[in-house]
Protein backbone atom coordinates (compact mmCIF):
# COMPACT_ATOMS: atom_id res chain seq x y z
CA UNK A 1 0.00 0.00 0.00
CA UNK A 2 1.02 3.08 -0.82
CA UNK A 3 0.91 6.59 1.10
CA UNK A 4 1.02 10.19 -0.41
CA UNK A 5 1.93 12.84 2.50
CA UNK A 6 2.00 16.34 1.13
CA UNK A 7 2.51 19.76 2.28
CA UNK A 8 2.07 23.06 1.04
CA UNK A 9 5.56 22.84 -0.88
CA UNK A 10 6.57 18.87 -1.02
CA UNK A 11 5.23 15.90 -1.19
CA UNK A 12 6.59 12.24 -0.67
CA UNK A 13 5.15 8.85 -1.28
CA UNK A 14 6.16 5.80 1.01
CA UNK A 15 4.91 2.35 0.92
CA UNK A 16 3.61 1.05 3.97
CA UNK A 17 2.68 -1.91 6.02
CA UNK A 18 -0.62 -0.30 7.04
CA UNK A 19 -1.67 3.29 8.90
CA UNK A 20 -4.39 4.74 11.02
CA UNK A 21 -6.05 8.07 11.28
CA UNK A 22 -7.44 9.33 14.11
CA UNK A 23 -8.98 12.43 15.63
CA UNK A 24 -8.94 13.83 18.72
CA UNK A 25 -11.91 13.49 21.43
CA UNK A 26 -12.83 17.47 21.01
CA UNK A 27 -12.46 16.86 16.93
CA UNK A 28 -9.88 19.72 16.20
CA UNK A 29 -7.02 17.56 15.71
CA UNK A 30 -5.73 14.61 13.32
CA UNK A 31 -3.61 12.13 14.20
CA UNK A 32 -1.92 9.71 11.72
CA UNK A 33 0.17 6.84 12.92
CA UNK A 34 2.16 5.08 9.69
CA UNK A 35 3.41 1.54 9.95
CA UNK A 36 6.35 -0.23 8.29
CA UNK A 37 7.84 -3.62 7.35
CA UNK A 38 11.13 -2.97 8.91
CA UNK A 39 13.26 -0.04 11.35
CA UNK A 40 15.44 0.96 8.17
CA UNK A 41 11.86 2.10 6.33
CA UNK A 42 10.36 3.64 9.23
CA UNK A 43 13.10 5.50 10.02
CA UNK A 44 14.01 7.02 6.47
CA UNK A 45 10.45 7.95 6.43
CA UNK A 46 10.82 9.58 9.85
CA UNK A 47 13.83 11.33 8.66
CA UNK A 48 12.00 12.74 5.10
CA UNK A 49 9.56 14.00 6.87
CA UNK A 50 11.03 15.95 9.36
CA UNK A 51 12.83 17.78 5.98
CA UNK A 52 10.16 18.32 4.84
CA UNK A 53 8.65 20.38 7.72
CA UNK A 54 6.48 17.76 9.45
CA UNK A 55 6.18 17.52 13.14
CA UNK A 56 6.16 13.71 13.55
CA UNK A 57 7.63 10.86 16.31
CA UNK A 58 9.51 7.62 15.20
CA UNK A 59 9.23 4.12 17.38
CA UNK A 60 11.06 1.21 16.38
CA UNK A 61 10.98 -2.54 16.03
CA UNK A 62 10.32 -3.17 19.78
CA UNK A 63 6.85 -0.73 19.80
CA UNK A 64 4.00 -2.09 20.55
CA UNK A 65 2.83 -2.13 17.16
CA UNK A 66 6.57 -2.49 15.14
CA UNK A 67 8.06 -0.15 13.65
CA UNK A 68 5.80 3.30 13.01
CA UNK A 69 6.14 7.08 12.12
CA UNK A 70 3.59 9.07 14.18
CA UNK A 71 2.13 12.68 13.08
CA UNK A 72 0.15 14.43 15.57
CA UNK A 73 -1.88 17.33 14.76
CA UNK A 74 -1.55 16.79 10.79
CA UNK A 75 -4.30 20.00 10.53
CA UNK A 76 -1.55 22.52 12.13
CA UNK A 77 1.46 20.76 9.76
CA UNK A 78 -0.99 21.40 6.47
CA UNK A 79 -0.56 17.67 5.70
CA UNK A 80 -2.53 16.07 3.16
CA UNK A 81 -3.24 12.41 2.71
CA UNK A 82 -3.55 10.07 -0.55
CA UNK A 83 -3.74 6.38 0.13
CA UNK A 84 -3.33 4.22 -3.11
CA UNK A 85 -3.38 0.25 -2.67
CA UNK A 86 -0.47 -0.10 -5.97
Amino acid sequence: MNVQISTRVKSLCLAVKSFVVSMSEDMKHSNLDIRFNNETDSFNAFTQLREMGIKCYHAGKNAPNGAAVMVYNCDKNNVQLQISDK
